[in-house]
């Protein structure tokens, strides 16, 4: 009777813990805002206790199938007319530590895999504490970077933790009750931790403005209910281990009845993290309507304030009569980086002042090198603290503003303290963080300090090479800034950048980087349309790349004099970064399409056909060729199995010729050049040579080009060059362009 009642008992536990993680996982792909924080550290909580539920209710349901003497050789001599009872968690822990105990796989598994989901569970529950902390300590870590120290450190931990259990554990000849205490032993670490964690937070947020100190509280009092879960169960399983010693010693013995009630514990904690996180998003949003977005509102969100990146959620001031903040307003990160963006913006007005007191009309070396140091003052809630801003080489970005024509009235005016400045996300992979001015004139770029020492590493010869080539593509960099942090000794580093559609939004932007290795933003079923839009000359807002310009027919289309001097000066440009050992950097183009006949005055490049303008400037070139990049060309050429001469990882000379071979030849749109079917190489091979790429390719079949003669153009002069190319149809050297100049 007690064997069908336990076995009742577990099989409820397997649906319940079914169902939990069904509905946690439907409720986190359907509403966006259980994917703000916590949510992202709660499915996994609710995913690492459904787990350890569900293969312990198995373990215990393969254990009722053992037989006597297995419950003999765990607890010891029995009466035999009394029915051996079930097997604990003890029980079955010591006979898995021990090798010749008779336990089955059946059991021993499902028993290591409970260990390892419930140590996971509770260092899920450390990502809780830790992610405040990391917000406070660096707001600019993107949340993509975030979410993976949450799992590296997580996972790994609970198979290091049931390793050492193993290791220190496996000798043990008795089962005692206090091997329960030990398996749990990281909970009560964890506990310790999150205490100490949370009261350091509180003491740290004291010193920020009341908007970041209030947030930083909320955000503390939002995972507080989890935590408290936590805590009750980690007080339930002290309680449960004492009444477990107290049955051993009276009856010799482990209590069946505790393990249950351990269960049940589990089980509470698990619904218990599950309906405060359906409050989140889950049954809370199911009956309550939702506002409809008015026009405006709707308008707003389809449109993207910058054509350079994509915008962040916006935060809301927090204030301590609004008890309704969303998940996303009570972002710790977010707010935070608004008060340090305004510290920047202090430091950067105070060294426009200096340079404006004091201008400058020589640059000398020593100016290369010179940082200022200045001091903000930040009042706090309760506290202050000083930060240090670093201006480095002012002199120098002060003397490269007034070449060309930034005023350091207009300079100053742009940030202006009284105007937020804008926040977006890359759309790349770095995933820093751009600022841009209300006036779009500037854009502050939050990089790592590799990326800002190579810019004070190089600065004498771009400064040098910019005097030379006034008409340079290269990025105009105007400033260079570091910060350190109200709380902690970290330090943020930004590079203030001239905005290179700064004369308002393009309709497309092309990253191009001359290669083809996953370089294609447009997904392949989707491509005609997007070749539609394109000859339709409608607005693309996605940020295109190397593959989607080829297969869109995209060519810059200019005057032949405004050829020859654009391709001469990027060429020239190319070369000065390779001779820095720069590369990764791209070429952005953005295009914008005119009205008939519209006189307006730019510093664009006007088309020939006088119907669109093209911006062209180069961008990212603050990476260097180190021994990672060498590593991850190896890794895609020998791992991957990739074409290392088609990847981003390639040292600057062969990356630069690489750029310099894709803007003689696919770039521009000019009929009568001698034509070039291969990717990298100028001269094509005879007919005879000719085979077909053995790579993949933009267009593999006949079936993919838009006409019977393309596809015939192809079959005709197939490229004998192994890697991702579409087909030659021009002699200019470029693809063939569906016409719409």
């Amino acid at each position: 009777m007690v064997e069908v009642a336990a076995a009742v008992f577990d099989a409820a536990l397997i649906v319940v813990a079914l169902a939990v993680l069904a509905g946690s996982t439907l409720h986190f792909t359907r509403h966006h805002r259980t994917r703000t924080h916590p949510g992202p550290v709660l499915i996994f909580i609710l995913f690492s206790s459904c787990m350890c539920i569900l293969v312990r209710s198995i373990m215990h349901l393969a254990a009722l199938n053992i037989g006597l003497s297995m419950d003999a050789w765990v607890t010891g001599p029995l009466d035999s007319d009394a029915p051996p009872p079930p097997l604990t968690l003890v029980d079955i822990a010591h006979a898995a530590l021990f090798h010749a105990s008779p336990l089955p796989g059946s059991v021993s598994i499902p028993f290591w895999a409970m260990l390892y989901f419930s140590s996971a569970s509770t260092f899920w529950y450390l990502m809780l504490a830790m992610d405040l902390i990391s917000s406070l300590s660096n707001p600019f870590l993107p949340f993509q970077a975030n979410n993976f120290l949450h799992h590296a450190v997580a996972w790994p931990a609970a198979g290091a933790w049931v390793g050492a259990f193993y290791l220190l554990f496996r000798s043990k000849l008795e089962p005692t009750s206090s091997l329960r205490i030990w398996m749990v032993l990281p909970m009560y670490v964890v506990l310790a931790y999150i205490a100490i964690a949370l009261f350091v937070t509180w003491k740290k947020s004291r010193v920020l403005e009341t908007q970041a100190h209030t947030t930083t509280r909320r955000m503390a009092k939002l995972i507080l209910p989890y935590l408290l879960v936590f805590g009750v169960g980690g007080v339930m399983d002290i309680c449960l281990y004492a009444a477990d010693v107290h049955v051993e010693a009276s009856t010799g013995y482990r209590s069946w009845p505790v393990n249950t009630l351990h269960q049940v514990t589990q089980v509470l904690q698990l619904v218990a993290v599950f309906v405060l996180f359906q409050r989140k998003a889950g049954w809370v949003l199911c009956w309550r309507r939702r506002p409809a977005a008015t026009p405006v509102q709707a308008s707003a969100s389809a449109t993207l304030e910058s054509p350079c990146a994509v915008p962040m959620d916006n935060t809301t001031r927090a204030t301590e009569d609004d008890g309704r903040l969303s998940g996303d307003d009570l972002s710790v990160s977010n707010v935070l980086r608004q008060c340090i963006m305004k510290y920047t913006s202090m430091g950067i007005i105070e060294s426009a002042q200096s340079a404006k007191s004091k201008p400058t009309t020589e640059v000398h070396w020593e100016d290369y090198t010179s940082v200022e140091h200045k001091s903000i003052v930040v009042h706090g809630e309760i506290d202050s603290s000083t930060l240090n801003f670093r201006d480095c080489a002012p002199a120098v970005f002060g003397h490269i503003r007034s070449m060309f024509g930034v005023t350091e009235a207009d300079y100053i005016d742009s940030f202006a303290l009284h105007q937020n400045m804008n926040e977006h996300g890359s759309e790349g992979k770095s995933g820093n963080l751009f600022y841009f001015t209300v006036n779009k004139r500037f854009m502050v770029k939050s990089v790592p300090e590799d990326e800002f020492e190579v810019l004070r590493s190089i600065l004498p010869y771009y400064h040098g090479y910019l005097q030379s080539h006034p008409k340079s593509y290269l990025c105009r960099y105007f400033g260079c800034h570091s910060i350190s942090l109200p709380v902690g000794t970290r330090r943020m580093y930004f590079v203030v950048m001239q905005n290179l559609f700064n004369e308002g939004p393009v309709d497309q932007r092309f990253d191009l980087k001359g290669n083809t290795d996953r370089r294609q933003a447009i997904q392949s079923h989707h491509v005609e349309q997007y070749i539609v839009r394109s000859q339709n000359r409608e607005p693309i807002s996605k940020l295109m790349m190397d593959i989607d310009f080829l297969k869109l027919r995209q060519a810059v289309h200019i005057d032949d004099a405004d050829e020859a001097e654009m391709q001469s000066q990027l060429i020239e440009d190319i070369t000065f970064l390779a001779s820095r050992s720069i590369m990764d950097y791209s070429i952005l183009l953005g295009v914008k399409f005119l009205p008939p006949q519209d006189p307006t005055a730019t510093s664009a490049t006007m088309s020939k056909g006088r119907d669109r303008l093209y911006y062209v400037g180069m961008i990212d070139m603050l990476q260097q060729y180190t021994w990672r990049w060498t590593l991850q060309r190896w890794f895609l050429g020998v791992v991957c199995c990739k074409d290392m001469t088609n990847v981003s990882a390639v040292p600057p000379n062969e990356y630069g010729n690489r750029l310099m071979h894709f803007v003689r030849r696919r770039f521009f749109y000019t009929p009568g050049k001698a034509r070039c079917s291969g990717w990298t190489h100028i001269e094509s091979p005879a007919h005879s040579e000719l085979q077909r790429p053995s790579g993949p390719s933009a267009w593999t079949t006949e079936e993919d080009f838009l006409s019977p003669s393309a596809a015939a153009m192809w079959r005709n002069a197939q490229s004998p060059f192994n890697m991702q190319m579409v087909p030659p149809h021009r002699q200019s050297g470029g693809f063939f362009v569906a016409s719409s100049y």
